[in-house]
């Protein structure tokens, strides 16, 4: 055996004078250590005296690594000159269009910041937002549920997919056990003497993530979603997990073996508005671990997780057939 999404709401007040002076210089740090970055990789790929220089060659691309760490030095601030500062960096971010409603929101361009939310207000190009059909495409950041017990769902940038905004919750998994007369057996190894997805061996509401459930039974519950919503539900694959985790905040962990998990969204979202990417419970993705379908990748760490396991990029794999109090999981959606 292995080791084994709320967006920002809030309308604060324009900076001052020395708020922009202190934009200007975390502007120029941050400027500095792009730079920086970039110079360490051109020595890296083995640049000498008679390589190109970088004026000659033009300025280089900012990578993914570069526009998570400018992007997380911002997310929480109330100064628009920074989110200026992110747009005019990355115009094609990931990010631009959290960018943008926050911008809006900050300059006071609109009323209500929720308003800004559901509207998303600035739009991409009319060609990106209409199919060939003439139907108008999801845009990066909308939420929706396709039923009442349905987890609620975040568009992905680039909109061909939707994560859940959290981690699937009892509530929405018992919806399915009660339907099919199913759901997850006994047999949950837990640390805190639980038995079932029904009783960990801890205090769960409907709105706690749903634990003790098996890759396997994650198989039964998409294939139900996807029957009863006419849609195509999966788990995320590794790699679409690790995209949407990058910047993530810390969320539940470190509760001792009596803790237990927290309701979802309890610490708030990431930069694409979802929850609890990092702690409250082991997700499991698609993929097998290094080519071995019969143990599993699971990310993002737990309750029960160590320092170490607490970051986005932590993975670990387990058995497809192994139900742990420590594992659950979030929904994807193919969107046509």
């Amino acid at each position: 055996m292995s080791l084994g999404q709320e967006t920002y709401r809030v309308r604060l007040p324009q900076p001052d004078e020395r708020g922009r002076l202190q934009t200007g210089y975390l502007v120029f740090v941050i400027s500095l250590v792009l730079l920086s970055v970039s110079a360490a990789a051109a020595q890296d790929r083995g640049a000498g005296p008679d390589s190109p220089s970088p004026m000659s060659a033009g300025p280089p691309a900012a990578t993914e690594e570069q526009e998570n760490l400018f992007w997380q030095s911002i997310m929480n601030s109330t100064n628009p000159a920074e989110y200026e500062a992110y747009l005019e960096q990355f115009p094609n971010g990931v990010f631009r269009v959290l960018a943008q409603i926050r911008l809006a929101a900050l300059r006071g361009t609109v009323d209500d910041p929720h308003a800004a939310e559901a509207r998303v207000s600035v739009s991409p190009a009319p060609d990106s937002r209409i199919s060939a059909d003439g139907d108008e495409q999801p845009q990066p950041g909308e939420m929706f549920r396709d039923c009442d017990e349905c987890p609620e769902m975040v568009v992905m940038p680039g909109g061909r997919l939707a994560l859940g905004r959290y981690e699937v919750t009892v509530g929405e998994y018992r919806a399915f056990a009660s339907a099919t007369d199913g759901g997850a057996g006994g047999g949950c190894f837990s640390i805190v003497q639980g038995d079932s997805w029904r009783n960990p061996g801890f205090r769960q509401t409907d709105r706690h993530p749903v634990t003790c459930v098996s890759w396997n039974d994650v198989q039964e519950y998409v294939s139900w979603l996807s029957r009863t919503t006419g849609g195509t539900y999966r788990l995320p694959t590794e790699e679409e997990w690790g995209r949407a985790a990058a910047g993530s905040p810390t969320g539940c962990r470190n509760r001792g073996i009596h803790g237990g998990t927290c309701p979802v969204g309890s610490y708030g979202a990431n930069g694409v508005a979802l929850s609890d990417m990092v702690g409250n419970l082991w997700e499991w993705t698609e993929d097998c671990w290094e080519g071995n379908c019969g143990r599993r990748v699971l990310r993002g760490g737990s309750w029960t997780s160590y320092v170490g396991f607490l970051r986005p990029g932590a993975r670990i794999w387990d058995r497809a057939a192994l139900r742990i109090s420590s594992f659950g999981f979030r929904v994807a959606k193919t969107l046509d």
